[in-house]
């Protein structure tokens, strides 16, 4: 076993040397590192041929394979092992160094869901280590395989109690498929396992005010905040939380922090603008948005939201203005817009 892969093989020897040496290759990328070993005059090993041989392979087998894979990984051969590694898996299904190795060379190319499928097969196949179940649902997350994911991290955090990653990772997956109740079980499990993670209270402040809990919110997002002070992320659902409990002024300050950054980030200048209507500011949302336009000229939403502003500000004209440049750019509301405020425009004149 290697610091690099707490996976432990069932074999000893040079077989286990063989899959620490191809796990620091393939994960740091380094194809040139000098760690292959002398092959004994053979430099096309490929696969043994199909047979009635075992699901798994022997010790002398997978030492083998290996150390062919990491000479043509070192040379930049790389469909040479992969077609070695695909063979051997349809030779032997259940051997989990086997699969993982796969996985890890798919995984380097960002082939994220068939790397998924070796990391799968190989927990089918027997217990993985905690790191391994975590690296499986990272890659089914990040293949939009959600549930899969869960269930690799479910069993990350089953494998290793102590690590706060688990729980977290967990979390947000069940967030993505709509477990509310069980992702802040998570995020609670985390909490208590590292309290100085931002992620941890930013999520759980996140989760809150979806449930309109704004005060639990309120306390989750100060811990973020206390944590992570620059993270725009935290300011913002600190702002919205503030705005749900009416304290508009803070919420509009916690904003103003965010500095010319406001008028480049369309969810933090919508949460402005509905902090200065919510205190009969139109006329001041309108003012950010004509700035934000002028900073952002190629934005058919930012030009569409501009003129909802001016309408609500009292200014059909520019109103009307807008929502033409809005649909000349495209934006697919905008056309309706303007042909509602032609007629409020005619009507006042």
């Amino acid at each position: 076993m290697t610091s690099m892969n707490t996976h432990q093989s069932r074999r000893g020897g040079a077989a286990a040397i063989c899959v620490g040496a191809l796990v620091v290759v393939l994960a740091a990328g380094l194809v040139g590192l000098a760690l292959v070993r002398a092959l004994g005059g053979e430099s096309e090993t490929t696969a043994p041929d199909p047979g009635d041989a075992p699901s798994i392979a022997s010790e002398a087998d997978i030492s083998r394979l290996l150390e062919s894979v990491q000479v043509y990984v070192t040379s930049g051969q790389r469909s040479k092992a992969h077609a070695i590694l695909e063979s051997s898996v349809g030779q032997y299904p259940d051997d989990q160094d086997l699969r993982l190795a796969y996985g890890l060379l798919l995984m380097q190319d960002e082939r994220w869901e068939d790397a998924f499928t070796q990391y799968d097969a190989a927990a089918l196949a027997g217990p993985i280590s905690a790191q391994e179940y975590f690296t499986a649902g990272t890659l089914a997350s990040t293949a939009g395989r959600y549930e899969d994911a869960a269930r690799h991290y479910n069993f990350a955090q089953r494998a290793d109690a102590s690590n706060a990653d688990y729980p977290l990772y967990l979390a947000q997956t069940q967030l993505k498929i709509g477990l509310k109740d069980e992702a802040m079980a998570s995020l609670v499990r985390a909490s208590v396992l590292d309290d100085s993670n931002a992620l941890v209270w930013g999520s759980m402040a996140s989760v809150a005010l979806s449930e309109n809990k704004v005060h639990m919110a309120m306390q989750h997002i100060a811990r973020a905040r206390e944590l992570d002070p620059a993270s725009r992320d935290w300011r913002l659902i600190q702002a919205r939380a503030m705005k749900r409990a009416g304290k508009i002024e803070d919420a509009i300050g916690v904003l103003l922090g965010l500095g010319d950054e406001l008028l480049t980030d369309d969810e933090a200048l919508r949460t402005m603008g509905e902090c200065h209507a919510m205190l009969g500011e139109a006329g001041e949302a309108l003012e950010l948005y004509e700035q934000a336009m002028a900073r952002r000229p190629g934005s058919a939403a930012l030009v569409y939201e501009g003129a909802i502003w001016a309408e609500r500000a009292g200014r059909p004209e520019r109103a009307l203005e807008l929502a033409r440049q809005a649909a000349a750019m495209g934006h697919e509301r905008a056309s309706a817009l303007a042909e509602r405020l032609e007629v409020v425009v005619k009507a006042d004149g």
